[in-house]
């Protein structure tokens, strides 16, 4: 997996977490509910103990998931588990199809900045076209 800026780093495709069932329940507790867990737990079902053990596999800093998003104008938005020890996010990066031509969207973790994109951005209109960026 290859992601201009990110050449370096020890990227691995994260697609096979995205059908494991702890994935979906520890995403939302470290972006939203990590002050209490106990609501995401109680929704998915699963234990506090489980999500944690995954989190840490997810976060390992010998490889660096990445979940790669296509957009219908060949671009694609690539979500990047960066797993440096002391400086751990998430990092949202607009690329062109195959990682070039990055553009920071969001960064959530140590050093965040925000909004990044909204879901009538990334979503099709309801005329079909969808919103362009221009570089």
């Amino acid at each position: 997996m290859l992601i201009n800026g990110y050449e370096n780093d020890p990227l691995v495709d994260g697609g096979q977490f995205l059908s494991d069932s702890l994935f979906w329940p520890t995403y939302l507790i470290d972006t939203m509910a990590s002050h209490d867990p106990s609501m995401v737990t109680a929704a998915f079902e699963v234990s506090e103990d489980d999500c944690l053990s995954y989190f840490r596999r997810l976060t390992d800093p010998d490889g660096w998931p990445v979940f790669r998003l296509g957009l219908p104008d060949r671009h694609e938005i690539d979500v990047v588990y960066r797993n440096l020890t002391g400086d751990m996010g998430t990092e949202f990066v607009l690329c062109r199809s195959g990682g070039n031509s990055k553009l920071d969207l969001a960064n959530v973790g140590g050093h965040e900045f925000r909004p990044g994109l909204s879901w009538p951005e990334l979503s099709p209109s309801r005329t079909g076209r969808t919103r362009r960026t221009a570089w």
